[in-house]
């Protein structure tokens, strides 16, 4: 008897994990045997901006399946040959759809607009996609035939075909109005699909307002970033033209955007619930903190807190406290809110600390049972062996403690020898990228041809960042920590743009300076060829 019960215990939990699942099946006519899918599916009720994308390789005839179990309304996006397609779901949908490779053909990408690649991947979405039957089909139909779906990014430097529409608009009416319009088409559509669907499956209702609810949460999420992204050009826009005259008068973005933006956050709470199974309202969430952070900030200012103390902010005590106030967290919320930090801290090696490691020890032990620390295990393996390093000794980094206050002094230690300068700081991701490619110094300072001074710009506070990061990159050579004043008289010894690195020059044997903007290591032939020039 007890076997009996205990077979048909097993027969009812295997019945039900083959039954509570996401099954998409897919069909690629015209397959070309090689592009491969890739997909982000919804996890422990989140669907984050930056969850790593699992590949599924279709067989020869173009058919390929996507399974996962899944808890209440989903999300899952398809990436292929550069589109996105977009599936809502419960946890016991089955979806087909087909899409033809033939008709995906990008023209050429010479001198086009954000607003025009926009439109051309959109285009090309809506002709290549030929089926989608099965579960929630009528939704899903219409959220791919949203160029909302079509547009890879709402937060960026560059902007996305709306956001730049939102920049140029002259009002905060025109901005309002602009807005209301686009997410007043796309709620009047779910309000029909919702009526459509009680018609077609009246067993579905509750289901169907579940998912017009997370409809319309994706909708004015998506809306919200878009604005959002729009003020941000305009502070950009208006940052640009300060730089070339502090005098300029705030005609892009001033006390009026600003009062708009408050009137947006104000507004929030009636219009977006918490959705963390939507990948736009965890985008948006992003987007709104670093708004509330700076958006009052017109010059743009360089950041003052070292990128430890962000660690912090972001992870361990997250400055979340006024959009609780506004509805807008729960528990999931907040977990994809630090999964997206952690994720651009791990792949960031300026983030790399002892800081950001007991940051990540921290963050298991609040989720424990939470199986997406895993997929940054390589990540984490690299913090960890930049934090042994960092404890170890190494002696090919030479420091120089002496304050210098003239560039010409500082030189004048290497008087005799070819110095190649190179410019950086412990936040500067692409100087670090470039530490990658040192090697091509190597030869020639063992020959005693070069030497190496690093100067850094950090902050005298970041000291100890500063020569962990030395450890770490091997960095070979002289290094010095250069306050203020040292920094702005190398910026008049150098020429050029004040401020911008990384930043490399060359020094000859006279203290002459030969090339005031070398090239970057990992501009290896260009650099030989400079550094060959030099006499020994």
């Amino acid at each position: 008897m007890k076997q009996f019960i205990f077979i048909l215990i097993c027969l009812c939990f295997f019945t039900f994990v083959s039954f509570a699942q996401v099954v998409i099946n897919g069909k690629i006519k015209n397959y070309d045997g090689d592009s491969k899918i890739h997909y982000q599916a919804t996890q422990e009720g989140i669907l984050s901006p930056v969850l790593k994308s699992k590949v599924v390789k279709p067989n020869k005839d173009g058919r390929f399946k996507i399974e996962y179990i899944n808890k209440g309304v989903g999300t899952t996006r398809i990436h292929f040959k550069h589109l996105i397609f977009h599936f809502i779901h419960d946890e016991n949908s089955q979806l087909n759809f087909e899409i033809d490779q033939n008709k995906i053909k990008f023209p050429e990408a010479e001198n086009r607009s954000r607003e025009s690649i926009d439109f051309v991947r959109d285009s090309i979405k809506q002709l290549a996609l030929e089926v989608i039957e099965g579960d929630f089909a009528e939704i899903n139909r219409f959220n791919n035939n949203s160029m909302r779906t079509s547009t890879i990014s709402t937060f960026r430097v560059s902007g996305c075909s709306l956001s730049l529409m939102v920049q140029k608009l002259s009002t905060p009416k025109d901005v309002v109005d602009y807005i209301d319009s686009l997410t007043q088409i796309e709620l009047t559509q779910i309000n029909q699909l919702s009526n459509q669907l009680l018609i077609e499956h009246p067993e579905k209702s509750q289901k169907t307002e579940e998912i017009k609810q997370f409809l319309t949460s994706q909708v004015r999420a998506f809306y919200g970033s878009v604005f959002l992204n729009g003020m941000l050009l305009k502070r950009i826009e208006q940052n640009s033209l300060l730089n070339e005259n502090p005098i300029v008068p705030h005609t892009i973005y001033n006390d009026e955007w600003i009062k708009l933006t408050e009137d947006f956050f104000t507004g929030i709470t009636n219009n977006i619930k918490p959705t963390a199974n939507s990948f736009e309202f965890n985008e948006f969430i992003s987007n709104l903190t670093y708004t509330l952070e700076n958006y009052k900030d017109i010059q743009l200012s360089q950041a003052t807190i070292s990128n430890d103390e962000l660690v912090i902010e972001r992870l361990l005590q997250p400055k979340l406290r006024l959009l609780d106030s506004l509805s807008l967290l729960d528990s999931s919320v907040v977990f994809a809110y630090k999964l997206e930090n952690l994720n651009r801290f791990l792949n960031t090696q300026t983030f790399y600390s002892p800081t950001l490691l007991y940051a990540v020890h921290q963050m298991k032990k609040q989720f424990p049972n939470s199986k997406y620390f895993s997929e940054f295990d390589n990540e984490i393996e690299k913090l960890e062996a930049y934090v042994t390093s960092s404890s170890e000794q190494f002696d090919r980094a030479k420091v120089i403690e002496t304050e210098y206050l003239h560039f010409l002094d500082l030189l004048e230690q290497f008087k005799g020898e070819n110095v190649f300068i190179d410019v950086w700081a412990t936040w500067c991701a692409p100087c670090v990228e470039d530490f990658k490619y040192k090697s091509v110094l190597k030869p020639y300072i063992d020959k005693e041809k070069i030497t190496v001074l690093y100067i850094s710009i950090d902050k005298k506070k970041w000291k100890r960042k500063w020569k962990e990061n030395m450890k770490f990159n091997q960095l070979e050579g002289y290094h010095v920590l250069a306050d203020e004043i040292l920094i702005k008289d190398m910026w008049a010894f150098l020429g050029g743009r004040e401020g911008v690195i990384p930043r490399y020059a060359i020094v000859d044997k006279s203290g002459k300076i030969i090339l005031s903007d070398a090239a970057r290591p990992s501009n290896r032939n260009k650099l030989i060829d400079q550094l060959n020039k030099l006499s020994l």
